[in-house]
């Protein structure tokens, strides 16, 4: 791990570094599930399901406008 919980992370900040083959071999699928747990405050637009490369953005998160003091 390269960061600890509460820190706040860069777009393109490394947060973990794993063996990918090892996992493959040992049989594990490397397929990563994304969780936004403040959706009310973002809105999570992802464009197509399926395979990405590194460096490929998979999704584009946008802080929703405040109205009325909330967002």
């Amino acid at each position: 791990m390269h960061v600890a919980q509460g820190d706040r992370v860069e777009a393109g900040q490394l947060v973990i570094e794993a063996d990918l083959d090892a996992i493959r071999v040992a049989g594990y699928d490397l397929t990563t599930p994304v969780v936004v747990t403040n959706s009310d405050r973002f809105t999570v637009e992802v464009p197509a399901a399926g395979d990405i490369t590194t460096g490929e953005p998979f999704a584009t998160i946008k802080e929703k406008e405040l109205t009325g003091g909330t967002a």
